[in-house]
C-alpha cells in the first residue's frame, strides 16, 4: 500500500451507552483508534422517497493500514473524517494477510 495515498485523518469511535440523569441510556462515543487512511466515494447508493421527497444515501470505502487496533474494529463503530460521521457497514481484512483493512461505510451527516 503506498503511503501517499493514506492521507486522511480518520477516528474510529466505539458507542459505550451510558445513563442520563432520568436513568435513560444515552450514546456516549469515545474514542477506539485513530489512524490515516485513503476514503474514496463508492459508486453506488440507494436513492429512497422519505416524506415524498428523494434521499440519496452515499457509501464510501476506507483503506487502511492494518494495525493491532484495527484489528478490533468492528460494525457497532463509527468513523469520523474531515466532520463527516459514517457508519460502519462491513470490516474486510484484505487478502488475510494482515496488511490492509477496507472499511465499507454509510455517510450518517453530510
Amino acid at each position: 500500500m503506498r503511503a501517499g495515498l493514506l492521507r486522511r485523518s480518520i477516528t474510529i469511535e466505539n458507542n459505550t451507552p451510558t445513563q442520563d440523569a432520568t436513568g435513560q441510556e444515552v450514546d456516549s462515543w469515545g474514542t477506539f483508534a485513530t489512524g490515516w487512511g485513503e476514503v474514496k466515494p463508492m459508486p453506488t447508493g440507494a436513492e429512497e422517497f422519505m416524506t415524498e421527497q428523494p434521499f440519496s444515501e452515499q457509501y464510501y470505502q476506507v483503506r487502511m493500514r492494518y494495525t493491532p487496533t484495527t484489528a478490533g474494529i468492528n460494525t457497532r463503530m463509527r468513523l469520523l473524517e474531515g466532520g463527516r460521521v459514517f457508519d460502519i457497514e462491513r470490516v474486510h481484512d484484505e487478502s488475510d494477510r494482515r496488511r490492509e483493512i477496507r472499511l465499507y461505510l454509510r455517510l450518517v451527516n453530510p
